[in-house]
């Protein structure tokens, strides 16, 4: 099953725009939990490690909001490719850093 169908139920455009932003110089431009340093991309990361429960995600971050959260994996849903590839670039930069000379793919 594709990871996106588990996405817990939307909330609203207006207030997820609200609750997204993508600015230059905070995350690399990445697009973050207004008013945080919480990447879309953690919180997409934490949801898949637990199963796609967005619960367990509020336990990891209890200081957000559900709605925070929704919102993030409404981002996510809406701009998958985005996420996906920052996801695989890190995933790289990670195994290039712990074996150096290894050829990833």
């Amino acid at each position: 099953m594709d990871h996106v169908d588990k996405c817990p139920k939307r909330v609203d455009h207006r207030v997820a725009r609200q609750l997204i932003t993508k600015k230059a110089g905070i995350c690399g431009g990445s697009a973050t939990i207004s008013g945080t340093r919480i990447r879309v991309a953690d919180i997409v990361g934490y949801w898949r490690i637990y199963g796609e429960d967005a619960t367990q995600v509020h336990g990891v971050y209890p200081h957000l909001s559900r709605d925070q959260i929704e919102a993030a994996l409404g981002y996510y849903q809406d701009n998958r490719n985005e996420i996906d590839e920052l996801m695989r670039l890190e995933e790289k930069l990670i195994s290039e850093a712990r074996w150096p000379g290894r050829s990833s793919t």
